[in-house]
């Protein structure tokens, strides 16, 4: 049987109104008696999760009554400071690569 990790004991989907959600995963250390959060992007007609490496493991002072709360201010908090520009910019961008050689296959498959 292969190992596995708990990877978070909480997720949560923030809807940033934009064309994009925000899924927040949070990871209790018993050691530390803290949360660490993790947050990935995704636009809402794509099912691919990105990475938001400065938003990964990030220490959280919450209790399991609070996290998902204050997740979601967290979070908030991010979209307000503008953020999230940066990665989106970057997701349209890795979209538009992946259309352009979609494009680029298909006319070399249809020219064969």
């Amino acid at each position: 049987m292969l190992r596995y990790e708990t990877e978070a004991n909480v997720i949560v989907s923030i809807d940033l109104q934009n064309g994009y959600t925000v899924i927040a995963m949070a990871r209790w250390d018993n050691e530390k008696k803290k949360y660490y959060t993790t947050l990935r992007l995704h636009e809402n007609s794509v099912e691919k999760w990105d990475l938001i490496e400065e938003a990964a493991n990030v220490e959280m002072e919450s209790d399991m009554k609070t996290i998902k709360r204050d997740m979601a201010q967290y979070v908030t908090d991010l979209l307000t400071d503008g953020f999230f520009k940066k990665y989106i910019d970057r997701y349209e961008y890795e979209l538009k690569c992946f259309d352009r050689g979609f494009e680029i296959m298909e006319k070399e498959r249809k020219g064969k």
